[in-house]
This record gives structure tokens, sequence and C-alpha cells, in this order.
């Protein structure tokens, strides 16, 4: 009985290991708030309650629920992560960007840019057919990304 209860608990310490060294953990919009911020993020599937709050890390998956806007207030430069933007949420780069490839961008929702600086992505649904709308935002004219596609695109410039 004594063997099988170490047995048992070498697996479970393995398990462990395992888990924390190649975790993923999925955090969804609690609040309209910064990206940088714990409490703008839940491990609450319906983003009602909060719990597990952390800042996004490498290799977890960002969910952006409706009515919630999420904002950079800094570069991110967080690896392998995997957004998604609901209908009706909001992500907003600010003059901020993603500074490594993002795992995926997918959602029904609206990315927010005041730069030229298009995230980029492996697996990208957000701009094909079905996808999100991107909007660029700015006080004056400014230099497209290279980004060529986009399911939706507004240019708001707010002189004109």
């Amino acid at each position: 009985m004594i063997r099988i209860f170490s047995i048992l608990l070498f697996l479970n310490l393995c398990f462990l290991a395992v888990d924390s060294v190649f975790g993923q953990t999925t955090l969804y919009s609690y609040t309209s708030g910064d990206w940088n911020t714990a409490t703008t993020w839940t491990t609450d599937a319906g983003g009602t309650v909060l719990v597990g709050s952390q800042v996004p890390s490498a290799g977890d998956i960002v969910v952006i629920l409706p009515s919630r806007t999420v904002s950079l207030s800094a570069n991110i430069t967080t690896t392998n992560l995997d957004i998604t933007i609901q209908a009706g949420g909001f992500l907003d780069n600010g003059n901020f960007l993603f500074t490594q490839i993002l795992v995926a961008l997918r959602g029904q929702g609206i990315m927010r840019i005041s730069s030229a600086n298009f995230p980029a992505a492996t697996v990208n649904s957000f701009v094909q057919p079905g996808g999100g709308t991107t909007e660029y935002y700015n006080s004056a004219s400014f230099n497209m990304p290279s980004q060529a596609l986009y399911n939706n695109l507004t240019i708001y410039l707010s002189n004109g």
C-alpha cells in the first residue's frame, strides 16, 4: 500500500512539474482596463467572478469578452499569446504593440490601433471573412502598416 501511495505521489509531482513548465492559462477580461493590470483578468469563463487574476504570461490564451475594453499602456513582450476578441469586445493597442509574433489572433470584436503596428500572428482569422474590425485612429494622417487584408477596416482621423 505504501509503495502504491509513493508511486501515485511521484506521478502527481511529475504532472505538476510538467504543468508548471508547459502551463497554459486561459484568461478572460473581467473588466475594462489595462492589459498589465492583474485585476483586468480572471480565469472565470463568464468574466463575472474575479478569480485567478494575473497578467497574461507566455503561452496564455487571452479572451476579451463583450462590453470590455482592454488597453495597452506599454509594448507587450510576452511570447506565444493566443488572443481572441469576442464580438462587442475591444482591444485598444494605442501607440503600443505586441513585439512577439502571436500564436493566434481571432474573433469578431474590434482592435483599435493608433500607429502603423498591426500585430503579426501565425494564425490570423481576425482579418479573414467573418472576423473582426480593425480601427486605425489618429489625429492626423499616418502610414498604413503592411497588413494588406482586413475583414472590416475603419480609419478615423480626428482632424479630418
